[in-house]
């Protein structure tokens, strides 16, 4: 019993750490939900919006894999930073200024939630048939990376889900991205039995 508290608080803590780094990054780029201190220079409320990209993933798969596999958690902070490099890639500049000076109405490609789904499924299916599930885990750090990154630019721009369209503003995105990580925690545990993997060292149970 003490060993499932243990877990369930390691877990608990993951998932509030999650929740605000990302309200502390929102308060600080966008004064929301507190505007207590707003960064006005916008170089660098762009990188520390991109730092907390980064830092979200990271607890988001720290919360499913654990905190030993420092590979995965470097994985997972450019998992959640590198979206961005589509705004450099749309104008054809390696220019910040550049960027934030040319920012276009529609969303770049890498923020169209509906393409990077299919890629992730498509990624997962041929590392679940090639190495029978032992090494699942990269597509769904890069899940994490790119949906909790979107999940934080919906709350300003709804999600896009070209050729479909785009969803309205989504406020509750702390909720939702909680929700997604308890969901693939069950999953793996009750029907990919991922606590086999040795990797994770007992981290996921």
């Amino acid at each position: 019993m003490s060993r499932l508290r243990s877990i369930l608080l390691i877990n608990g803590l993951n998932l509030f750490s999650l929740c605000i780094v990302s309200l502390v990054g929102d308060c600080l780029c966008f004064g929301r939900p507190l505007s207590i201190y707003t960064i006005q220079n916008m170089y660098l409320r762009s990188l520390t919006d991109n730092l907390t990209h980064g830092l979200v993933s990271v607890f988001a798969t720290s919360f499913l894999f654990g905190w030993t596999q420092y590979s995965l958690l470097i994985i997972a902070f450019l998992s959640g930073c590198f979206i961005d490099i589509d705004h450099f890639i749309e104008i054809r500049s390696l220019s910040l200024n550049s960027v934030l000076h040319n920012q276009r109405q529609d969303r770049p490609f890498l923020h169209n939630s509906l393409l990077l789904l299919i890629i992730t499924l498509i990624v997962y299916i041929f590392e679940y048939f090639l190495y029978q599930n032992q090494y699942s885990y990269y597509s769904i750090i890069f899940f994490l990376g790119w949906s909790t990154h979107h999940l934080r630019d919906a709350q300003r721009r709804g999600l896009t889900l070209l050729p479909l369209g785009e969803t309205s503003p989504i406020n509750n995105y702390l909720l939702i991205i909680c929700f997604i990580l308890i969901t693939i925690k069950l999953i793996h545990m009750f029907i990919f039995n991922i606590q086999s993997v040795s990797f994770v060292n007992d981290s996921i149970v």
